[in-house]
């Protein structure tokens, strides 16, 4: 069985990330989910910035609760996956993101 890129990508964190934003990072990343993941693939900039992404989405995530097992990130938690987050950015971009990436309710795949 191999390593994808949509395995490693959800490996970025343990929260469940929805399934449509997985989708919509790795389309606006020119990432391709279905990959045997590289060392190619987990050193570009693409795949980082598509790591600091789903960091920004699960920093703002809402803390969840579904059947009987709860979710939660502490604020701290949180700033620190904001501060990893904006390292990258400055460091491949050059900038931080203006606008929050929370995506809508949906599928976790």
């Amino acid at each position: 069985m191999s390593y994808t890129v949509l395995d490693a990508l959800k490996g970025v964190h343990s929260y469940p990330v929805q399934a449509k934003y997985l989708q919509r990072v790795s389309l606006e990343r020119g990432l391709s989910l279905t990959n045997e993941m590289t060392t190619d693939i987990l050193h570009s900039n693409n795949f980082r910035l598509a790591e600091a992404d789903i960091m920004i989405w699960v920093a703002t995530a809402p803390n969840v609760t579904e059947g009987g097992v709860q979710i939660a990130l502490l604020a701290q938690d949180r700033l620190e996956l904001r501060v990893r987050a904006n390292d990258i950015y400055r460091t491949v971009l050059g900038t931080e993101p203006t606008k929050s990436v929370y995506g809508d309710k949906g599928d976790t795949i």
